[in-house]
């Protein structure tokens, strides 16, 4: 599927299982699928990660979420 973004056309190559509103592109950057944006990186204390729903999920845990989509 194909989303407009403020620059460009971006393709979905994976979902995050639990997150129905987020998805990963074709460019490994995670965006929010009605907002058209992307959600930037964060760092907590040490670990990296996304804050999605308001709350702030690991890229440790968020690689447990990840589905292919084919």
């Amino acid at each position: 599927m194909f989303f407009i973004t403020k620059d460009n056309y971006v393709t979905e190559k994976w979902i995050l299982e639990g997150f129905p509103d987020y998805f990963i592109a074709d460019n490994n950057k995670v965006y929010h699928r009605n907002r058209h944006k992307e959600v930037p990186m964060k760092m907590k204390k040490y670990t990296k990660g996304y804050y999605l729903n308001r709350k702030f999920y690991s890229l440790y845990y968020l690689r447990t979420c990840l589905k292919r989509i084919n």
